[in-house]
């Protein structure tokens, strides 16, 4: 279980991005409080050719902006079709939600692809 404060500081926003997003302009206070759970079979930690690592993680944000977050990973691991070939097969899936009907700060939005899709975190 994790709890953390955080000042986001100011957000700069451009004057061209949508509403919003520039209604997230200025400072942010936000209190999380979060808590996960894993389930590891993988027989190496560093090099994993079979086994799964699954991680379920839950974070409730209060503050100037009331919200939740709830993200599921998981990434299977099998033998290649060549010695030293490992194959990953890997998920995500979540979802945030405002808890008193504001919008949900953009930093703590899911987006479609980006650097944390393609590539393992």
């Amino acid at each position: 279980m994790s709890y953390n404060i955080e000042d986001v500081g100011i957000v700069d926003v451009n004057t061209n991005a949508p509403t919003s997003i520039m209604n997230s302009a200025g400072n942010t206070l936000v209190s999380r409080f979060g808590a996960s759970i894993s389930y590891d079979t993988r027989n190496n930690y560093e090099l994993a050719n079979k086994g799964q690592e699954s991680t379920l993680e839950a974070q409730l944000a209060v503050g100037q902006r009331d919200y939740y977050k709830i993200e599921f990973k998981t990434s299977w691991f099998f033998k290649g079709f060549a010695p030293g070939h490992v194959l990953e097969l890997s998920a995500k899936a979540g979802v945030t939600q405002s808890l008193d009907g504001s919008d949900v700060p953009f930093y703590d939005r899911f987006y479609l692809g980006g650097a944390g899709f393609a590539a393992r975190v």
